[in-house]
């Protein structure tokens, strides 16, 4: 249960919090804060003195750091220091992302290899990105717009038009439909956020939601919130429980310069140990704003923040809609491809629609009808005991196998064609001109199979 799942699996020792935190504190000022870098180079210790850090240079102390899998790896300078405390601390984080992930995994078969399929795409389509990503199968959205209007905002959400209140009627509509939710996803249901497109601390009930959602999973769902400076004094006993459960990571979205200050002001270092300070203001010296919905230039797409595949909820407007990700685009401008959508009245009608969209949207085998090709950007390579399909993404997929090796590449060029039927591909590789013949089981079970791993792409749309 997931009551138990981070039971033993602590993200930071208790005992370190004001080391990891007081060099946290360091590096977000580095981050949030232009020119800062450059006048802690030329007086570090005075620096230090001057934002109320009790270190010293040595002690936060990193050798220039590298990137692997899309992580930032943080090396310190020197053993036994608040900066090695720190690294283990980012590097369990990262972990914690990891087994997250690997909980989201849904009870439902179809759902299930559906989702394994498109965390392959995505691997190949947004390489590096794809790391970020947990791939949530299930989330809520407890208003209807948002009252921040973020002129950046990766989803494009539109401006507040409602809240859903935590009345009785709704508070048992509220649960009902995470426990059909559940009953069909499973537990992995309980990684699942109470807001998407959407401000969380726009609805004045949120606290009451999420004791409902942690009475019946035992987990505090994750908050992205652009309102900390407005909600200070509320978010204290959010931020005060998260330390403590260390169940998950909060985020907050700093618009300014200014409200960065606010921020440093009212939270301690250790307030925010599990708080995550997101720069997102051109000046800032991390900004890394996306391409993707309001900030989507329209030849300069190419990004997403979208972290479901799976169903968003949204109960101001009672409706459903199954999304995964993808590169934003003129065509899927906020980095979702949406497969459908649909209103519901009640848990009943919730859990018939939920199972409508698995079976019309989540069929794991290609059809002898489907038209089909390989993804964009990918090459083969055969080795002496496996292939290697590499991607301009910088991804590579390993293939164990045996014999005669020549056929994988006869069945990656004939999808290279273009889109065809698979029984057209298949019919071809059977009579090929060589005199060979490629038992069209092994078609099959190869087309199959690289459609399970995200080679292969439908003229339908299909994923």
């Amino acid at each position: 249960m997931n009551t138990e799942r981070f039971k033993e699996n602590r993200i930071y020792d208790p005992k370190d919090i004001d080391d990891i935190s007081y060099v946290k504190r360091l590096m977000e000022y580095e981050s949030l804060i232009p020119g800062f870098s450059k006048e802690f180079s030329a007086d570090p210790q005075g620096v230090l003195k001057k934002i109320g850090i009790p270190l010293t240079p040595r002690d936060v102390a990193f050798d220039p750091h590298t990137v692997e899998n899309g992580n930032v790896i943080m090396n310190p300078k020197y053993p036994d220091t608040p900066a090695a405390k720190y690294a283990r601390f980012m590097n369990s984080k990262f972990a914690h992302r990891d087994e997250i992930k690997k909980y989201c995994t849904p009870v439902n078969p179809a759902m299930k290899k559906w989702r394994e399929r498109q965390i392959c795409r995505c691997a190949i389509q947004l390489g590096a990105k794809f790391q970020s990503l947990i791939h949530a199968p299930f989330a809520i959205e407890l208003s209807d717009g948002c009252s921040v209007g973020c002129p950046f905002c990766g989803l494009a959400a539109e401006r507040l038009k409602s809240v859903f209140f935590h009345t009785p009627e709704n508070a048992e509509l509220f649960k009902g439909v995470i426990n059909a939710a559940r009953e069909i996803i499973g537990d992995a249901v309980s990684e699942g956020t109470l807001y998407f497109g959407t401000e969380p601390l726009d609805n004045p009930d949120y606290e009451l939601f999420m004791k409902d959602f942690t009475d019946i999973f035992g987990n505090i769902p994750q908050i992205t919130t652009a309102r900390s400076t407005m909600y200070i004094e509320r978010l204290r006993p959010l931020l005060a429980e998260i330390n403590r459960t260390q169940k998950n990571v909060y985020r907050f979205s700093i618009l300014s310069e200014k409200m960065a200050g606010e921020i440093f002001e009212a939270f301690t270092p250790q307030e925010l140990i599990l708080t995550e300070l997101l720069p997102q203001y051109e000046e800032a010296p991390s900004c890394a704003l996306v391409n993707s919905g309001k900030n989507g230039k329209d030849d300069d797409y190419g990004d997403t923040i979208s972290c479901i595949t799976g169903f968003v909820v949204n109960m101001a407007r009672k409706d459903i809609k199954l999304a995964t990700p993808v590169w934003a685009s003129k065509e899927h401008p906020t980095g979702e491809l949406i497969l459908e959508r649909a209103k519901f009245t009640d848990p009943e009608d919730f859990k018939e629609k939920i199972l409508g969209m698995i079976s019309r949207h989540m069929s794991n085998l290609i059809a002898p009808d489907d038209r089909i090709r390989l993804e964009d950007g990918i090459s083969l390579e055969l080795l002496e005991d496996k292939v290697v399909i590499n991607t301009d993404r910088y991804v590579s997929v390993n293939l164990e196998a045996k014999g005669d090796l020549s056929i994988f590449k006869k069945i990656f060029d004939a999808l290279g064609k273009g889109y065809r039927y698979k029984r057209d591909i298949v019919s071809e590789l059977c009579v090929l001109g060589d005199g060979k013949i490629i038992p069209p089981e092994i078609v099959y079970y190869v087309i199959n199979k690289w459609w399970g791993m995200g080679l292969i792409k439908t003229e339908s749309g299909k994923v």
